[in-house]
């Protein structure tokens, strides 16, 4: 390549438009011929392409030959989530001093040790207000001068206002920073690189409008817009704004009367977003849930935004009030029934929860026994996820208190991670849902008090391996968990083992006067052992004396002979919690 050489430019635009076809024989044509070329400046092109594209194990390749190359990143946001990714789920990675350098970059440590005088000379121009959003909000006047300061690179200035803890900043800085951008879509990036740092454009009237025109990479529209001699206050003053184009009309200043026509769409939409979310707060703090979530259909269709201010209503007014056992009460059924269909619509709205809401979800539909719906809405969780990585890919939102911590970033907005984090890392999303011990031990149990429910008269051959959980009988849980294992979910034999030992020995062994009992026919336990282990997809439980010994370490003073006596009978079937 070096007799060949299209210069930097064209190299770099050559890979960046392969690289993110994921073949691994792409993928090894592109490395090899980076390593053919001269060009040592591909890391902050490439690693940012591939993790927007959710190709983070792609991302772990390429770094790897960067770094062996001196092919290190800039001290830029550009690189900046891969590597807050990296640090925050692969912590035991060791990044380069330039890549540590970008992780700490938003960090107030950062700049105070880097840049004193700044620190120092933006401190006293910034103020808390309460009302807002945690954070501080700057004057909107010294921000707009701060990001148009030409000798200040952009990227410096949007991190030393999130190093003060800005979090919302006004429209005369937002359009500071558009100015500095030539067209649209750089316009637009830089909107969502000030999201992703948490810090949020506001609501006002010009902000909205200019992020409108951004996004639908309408460049003509948006540098009128950004030339206008009308100050962005004024966006939000209708009867001024009908003024001007009236005048505009009747002198024929076209391109304000255009302006100002093209901008109703962009105002309306922000005052239907605002209304609906406004509405949907206020029908679920009143107890109106079939009127929220008919308007959370609605805002699905019309592809309105749900407000992070309304998922949190909703969390705390519906889920949070949710008991983790409740009392199989008519009231309690309802408020279960109204908790899974709120949770049902966030997910299809991508908006994620903390996993212990569904964890209440799912312990609820166990103790009111409706294992059918408990299996449905488990694998439903799984099928819904795996379709958003294909149909969505890139990058997915994740509850922060589902994501492992990272020590530079106290923040408490939802995660990115990319669609391709494997589910066997133990923060993946699916993961933190089902891979708990308690909730695996609950399933067994739930499984076997189903399983007791339903007497049979005789029990048949074993089920198949494809046979359906609740062909299991008693071992339905058991069945369920090795379901979800084939999906990923790791399968705790040990604490299965367990459960199924004290489901057993309550089912096998006398139990004291006056306890709760009826009678079930069950087999001989060493058939019952090949159900559970044929249940399980493996033989986890020991040899039938061995079993023996472990249900009587349950119920110790039990004689084997008295057990194994009812092993062939009827055994007595306490009422299984």
């Amino acid at each position: 390549m070096p007799n060949f050489d299209p210069g930097p430019e064209r190299f770099g635009a050559l890979l960046q438009e392969f690289a993110i076809v994921p073949r691994a024989e792409m993928q090894q044509t592109l490395q090899a011929l980076y390593v053919a070329s001269l060009h040592r400046s591909s890391y902050d092109e490439l690693i940012p392409l591939l993790y927007r594209n959710g190709l983070s194990q792609h991302c772990n390749g390429w770094r790897d030959l960067f770094i062996n190359h001196r092919d290190l990143p800039q001290p830029t946001a550009e690189s900046q989530p891969y590597l807050r990714y990296l640090a925050r789920y692969y912590p035991t990675t060791t990044l380069q001093l330039e890549e540590q350098m970008i992780v700490g970059l938003n960090s107030p440590a950062y700049w105070d040790v880097h840049y004193d005088s700044l620190w120092d000379a933006m401190k006293q121009h910034t103020h808390s207000d309460d009302s807002d959003s945690p954070g501080r909000r700057h004057s909107d006047t010294l921000g707009a001068r701060w990001f148009a300061s030409s000798w200040v690179p952009l990227d410096f200035a949007i991190h030393a206002v999130h190093a003060l803890g800005v979090r919302q900043i006004g429209p005369l800085s937002l359009q500071s920073i558009a100015l500095r951008e030539p067209i649209a879509h750089r316009v637009a990036a830089r909107i969502e690189q000030l999201r992703k740092i948490n810090i949020d454009i506001g609501h006002s009237a010009y902000s909205q409008v200019l992020k409108r025109f951004a996004e639908n990479e309408d460049n003509e529209l948006l540098h009128e817009l950004l030339h206008t001699d009308i100050h962005p206050d004024v966006f939000d003053d209708p009867e001024m704004l009908a003024s001007i184009r009236d005048k505009a009309l009747k002198e024929g200043a076209w391109k304000t009367h255009r302006l100002l026509v093209a901008i109703q769409p962009a105002i309306v939409e922000q005052s239907v977003d605002l209304t609906s979310n406004l509405l949907l707060q206020e029908s679920v703090k009143y107890g109106q849930s079939r009127q929220a979530l008919a308007l959370l259909d609605d805002m699905r269709a019309m592809n309105i935004d749900v407000s992070m201010s309304t998922v949190q209503h909703i969390c705390w007014s519906i889920l949070d009030i949710l008991p983790w056992n409740p009392k199989t009460t008519a009231v309690n059924q309802e408020a279960l029934n109204t908790a899974i269909a709120y949770l049902t619509r966030l997910t299809l709205l991508k908006k994620p929860v903390h996993s212990h809401y569904w964890q209440k979800i799912i312990f609820g539909l166990g103790k009111f026994g409706r294992m059918g719906e408990l299996e449905e809405l488990c694998i439903g969780i799984i099928d819904t996820y795996e379709k958003l990585c294909i149909s969505e890919g890139g990058l997915l939102p994740v509850h922060y208190l589902d994501a492992p911590p990272l020590g530079v970033d106290g923040s408490t907005n939802d995660v990115l991670v990319p669609a391709d984090l494997p589910i066997a890392h133990e923060h993946h999303p699916v993961r933190r849902i089902f891979d708990n011990a308690a909730l695996h031990a609950a399933i067994v149990r739930w499984g076997f008090k189903a399983g007791c429910s339903k007497p049979c008269s005789s029990w048949g051959p074993l089920p198949s391996s494809m046979a359906a959980a609740s062909e299991y009988s008693v071992a339905r849980g058991v069945r369920f968990l090795a379901i979800l294992n084939g999906r990923g979910i790791p399968f705790r034999a040990a604490v299965v083992q367990d459960q199924v030992v004290r489901c057993l020995a309550r089912a096998y062994l006398p139990q004291n006067k006056g306890a709760s009992r009826r009678k079930a026919d069950l087999p001989p336990l060493k058939n019952m052992s090949e159900l559970v282990n044929r249940a399980a997809g493996r033989d986890f439980l020991p040899s039938t004396a061995k079993l023996r010994d472990l249900m009587e370490d349950v119920y110790p003073g039990k004689s084997t002979a008295s057990m194994a006596t009812r092993s062939v009978t009827s055994p007595v079937i306490p009422h299984m919690p």
